[in-house]
């Protein structure tokens, strides 16, 4: 029997390097997995692999852009998202 995992979105943040208010837009967007809300409180849970499985296909992604467009290795998910359509202040989330 496999035993699904939840995580907090502080675990969701860490792991993708994404903030709060851009995990919660992107989710509404439908372009990032959707948290369960626990009945009776505010907190949140994502499934961990949901968010694994949109990780794997971001970083796809964006090796199949960058094999394309003939660019350096290692595009960021956020320099992704943001060519995808961004409002421009996904530039502040960006890795050194």
């Amino acid at each position: 029997m496999t035993v699904e995992r939840w995580i907090r979105l502080a675990d969701v943040t860490a792991a993708t390097g994404l903030g709060k208010s851009t995990i919660y837009k992107l989710a509404q967007e439908r372009r990032f997995p959707k948290p369960f809300k626990i009945p009776g409180t505010s907190s949140a849970r994502w499934r961990e692999a949901e968010v694994e499985a949109w990780m794997a296909d971001v970083d796809g992604r964006a090796a199949a852009r960058t094999m394309d467009e003939q660019e350096a290795p290692g595009v960021q998910v956020a320099d992704m998202i943001a060519k995808e359509g961004g409002n421009g202040s996904m530039s502040r989330l960006r890795r050194r």
